[in-house]
């Protein structure tokens, strides 16, 4: 019996091609699970900016409101800016509010209010117009849809969008018992 040499070269010739293929393939593979890992710590360790409207104090008669962004990341987040379209804040705001209230409810919207620094875990609040019987500075139930601009300490840019509900937060459905102690 006489082997042909040809044959074990062919044979070792498809082994070492196969053993190259699956080196590339290992690659390609590792070279994705780090795009992958990376790309999830970012997104696991990164800041979240949202805001709400939350009632500061009602009674019977009126009740005050704040804007207030919470950071609910767990990395500081800097340079928040809250932005809305005009148009959509003018039809939310009362035309006979008091004028002051309705400049410090754009205020919170403009360049000037940029929150610097907000560290995970804090928020910021700041006041955010009023409804009552006699006057109000936003009419009750409005929706303002808004987007939020912030970056992290590495300058990385976020920007996420919501809607902001102008009604009490004391009680989910806006109806509630008084507490006893607070008459």
């Amino acid at each position: 019996m006489v082997h042909d040499p040809g044959i074990f070269t062919n044979l070792e010739g498809i082994i070492m091609e196969l053993t190259v293929a699956f080196s590339f393939l290992a690659i390609i593979i590792s070279i994705l699970s780090y795009l992958f890992t990376k790309r999830s710590w970012y997104e696991t360790y990164r800041p979240i900016v949202t805001a709400r409207i939350e009632t500061n104090d009602s009674g019977n008669v009126s009740a005050a409101f704040d804007i207030v962004v919470y950071n609910t990341g767990n990395r500081p987040a800097v340079n928040i800016r809250l932005r809305a379209d005009k148009e959509v804040l003018e039809k939310a705001i009362e035309e006979n509010g008091p004028e002051v209230l309705k400049k410090e409810i754009h205020a919170c919207f403009s360049d000037e209010a940029t929150i610097p620094l907000l560290q995970s875990g804090n928020s910021i609040s700041n006041a955010f117009g009023m409804t009552g019987r006699n006057e109000s500075t936003i009419k009750y139930g409005s929706r303002i849809p808004i987007s939020i601009e912030y970056n992290d300490l590495n300058k990385r840019k976020y920007k996420t969008k919501q809607i902001l509900i102008y009604r009490d937060t004391t009680f989910f459905a806006g109806t509630g018992w008084e507490k006893k102690g607070t008459s």
